[in-house]
């Protein structure tokens, strides 16, 4: 009887948790398959002219999350940096703006909200 009750509480245990890990790992996968496509095409060199330019003050540098040293996130959108420069007052980021990313994000935002 006390073995029934315990495959009865791991069987619901289970279903609850199940939706929730196969739910991220294919978010988790979907963003490393976003984030490998992009390596790949900065590797083989991408056009200037499709670079997005993000200037911003010295002071306001905190706005920027970066996921990592080539990575942030800036309102809301994922950026790789290509290149960077600075002046004595400015930082200035020529970036691929990566939207597949951004919208892997918002995917993962909106699956964790709806667990709370």
């Amino acid at each position: 009887m006390r073995s029934l009750q315990k495959i009865s509480a791991w069987g619901l245990v289970s279903s609850l948790l199940l939706p929730f890990i196969i739910g991220w790992c294919i978010l988790t996968i979907e963003e490393r398959s976003v984030e490998q496509n992009v390596s790949h095409l900065l590797a083989a060199g991408i056009e200037t002219s499709l670079l997005t330019v993000i200037r911003i003050a010295k002071e306001d540098q905190q706005i920027l999350r970066w996921e990592r040293e080539d990575e942030f996130e800036y309102r809301g959108e994922m950026y790789d940096v290509v290149a960077r420069s600075e002046s004595s007052d400015s930082l200035t980021f020529h970036c691929w703006h990566d939207v597949d990313e951004s919208e892997v994000k918002e995917k993962i935002q909106h699956f964790l909200a709806r667990l709370k």
